[in-house]
């Protein structure tokens, strides 16, 4: 008696530990195939709640709208009134048909008539779901129902074709036995996959986003990648983000999930492994324009390289420079740092042009840890490089820099420690970045972007965690009392 009162506790335990961490994925997970590559949830009510409707509506400045025009833009800006169900997250996925991509944008339907009423005005033509539960907007196919679901599919071709010199025709819409097809395409027996993907796709968040990493390297590499050793490293491997919109500011996690042989390589290689901010010591990063700090396993590379078969092509290219993959791991510490000053502008005369001009260059100081005499010789095949004939070389023991402005490594050069006041020494983590933005604010406004609020910083870290990498970066803006999806459309 007591052990079946055991096992009801047991189970009840599990069910409620399931509740709480599931994402509410599970119509999604029913649709999910061994084929799919990649899976992005956007959160409609998020969206809804945040996006700057009513200012949109009412901006006479900007959006010139016609009557009609005005009353589309309503409907479109308005999912809940049109008949979709915002209480349900919509989704794109991303399917792998052969040598194709199939791409299917997947969402509920509360009110059927509504919508097929709003969306005929949106978009000028007869939205009608048909007897056969297909969806058309006037003679054009362009989705299918089933009970509440509506899915929209295209298919274009793999985009590495390119690469091989084969035309890609533009995405096209898919036919009618694709949908009858799709409404019984088998559910992937996976578990562990379909618990990766749940996890990946968050729930509170404002979009997230999921991608295999084997499936799009085998992809990529039309299924060669499976021919080698390191596909048992890669397999099962995803990768995930999500993004969120918040007052003033935009945040975006990742995370990456690795099987279980790919996770013990990366703890053995890792190991109590972090930044070491020694190598910025003497790198004045408080004028810097942007900077980055970090580390990477050279050694975790080099088991990479041999598993992938390419460590004797490598090591073939190298043995003209009287090097090798081996002395490259062995010379150097795997710590770095590139550190962005902006630009240098000077007028150079030439002789045979008779013609004065202004040479932008950038101004920077890129910084690795040195195994000491172990990475002089590679030190040395950098000093003989004519293409970096123009730069300035430091090396000491610890640190190889190469610069072009000799102001931005004075303080090296003297010995002396720079105060460092941007550089936010955070523990346990493999890598953090920082940049003031002005690139981002000058790109936006070549675009003519509405944005007023101006993006005061760029901030990213990353770590490693019991085999799994992640990282967060966050985009902060000038201005903190609204939504940044208003900063970014300009209403403030």
């Amino acid at each position: 008696m007591k052990k079946s009162i055991y096992k009801l506790l047991a189970l009840l335990v599990s069910f409620l530990f399931i509740s709480c961490n599931s994402n509410g994925n599970d119509d999604l997970l029913d649709i999910t195939t061994d084929n799919t590559l990649a899976v992005v949830k956007l959160n409609l009510e998020n969206f809804e709640k945040k996006f700057p409707i009513e200012k949109m509506l009412k901006d006479s400045t900007r959006l010139k709208f016609s009557e009609k025009e005005k009353e589309k833009a309503e409907l479109l800006l308005n999912a809940e009134k049109n008949g979709i169900d915002i209480d349900k997250p919509a989704y794109i996925i991303v399917d792998s048909d052969k040598n194709k991509l199939v791409s299917s944008f997947v969402l509920w339907i509360a009110d059927k008539n509504l919508f097929q009423t709003n969306f005929s005005k949106i978009v000028d033509r007869k939205v009608k779901i048909d007897g056969k539960s297909f969806l058309y907007a006037g003679e054009t196919l362009i989705g299918t129902v089933k009970d509440d679901m509506l899915v929209m599919s295209t298919t274009m071709e793999n985009p590495i074709n390119s690469s091989y010199g084969v035309y890609n025709r533009a995405p096209e819409n898919v036919s009618e036995a694709f949908y009858k097809e799709f409404w019984d395409r088998k559910k992937t027996e996976n578990e562990e996959l379909l618990n990766q993907i749940d996890q990946s796709l968050k729930k509170d968040m404002d979009s997230s986003a999921w991608f295999n990493i084997h499936g799009f390297v085998s992809l990529a590499s039309k299924g060669y990648i499976e021919t080698l050793a390191i596909n048992k490293l890669l397999l099962g491997s995803g990768f995930a983000m999500n993004v969120n919109f918040e007052e003033g500011q935009i945040v975006a996690n990742s995370e990456t999930y690795f099987n279980d042989e790919m996770k013990e390589i990366v703890k053995k290689y890792y190991k109590d492994k972090n930044i070491n901010y020694e190598i910025l010591k003497s790198i004045d990063v408080d004028k810097a324009k942007s900077f980055m700090i970090g580390y990477i396993s050279l050694d975790f590379v080099k088991y990479f390289i041999k598993e992938a078969g390419f460590e004797a092509t490598i090591n073939n290219v190298l043995a003209s420079r009287d090097i090798s993959l081996e002395e490259i791991v062995n010379g150097f510490t795997g710590d770095y740092a590139f550190v962005s000053f902006g630009d240098v502008k000077q007028q150079v005369y030439d002789e045979f042009l008779d013609y004065t001009y202004e040479k932008v260059t950038p101004n920077f100081a890129f910084v690795l840890g040195k195994n000491g005499a172990k990475g002089t010789k590679i030190v040395d095949q950098f000093r003989g490089d004519y293409s970096l004939k123009d730069n300035i070389f430091y090396t000491n023991k610890d640190l190889f820099v190469l610069a072009n402005d000799p102001k931005s490594i004075e303080l090296l050069q003297n010995k002396k420690t720079a105060e460092n006041k941007k550089l936010d020494e955070k523990s346990g983590i493999t890598s953090y970045s920082w940049t003031s933005g002005e690139e981002l604010n000058l790109a936006m406004s070549k675009a003519n972007a509405p944005s007023k609020a101006k993006i005061v910083s760029v901030v990213s870290e990353s770590k490693m965690n019991d085999g799994n990498a992640s990282g967060q970066v966050i985009i902060s803006f000038d201005k903190k009392d609204k939504n940044a999806i208003s900063y970014l459309m300009g209403y403030e």
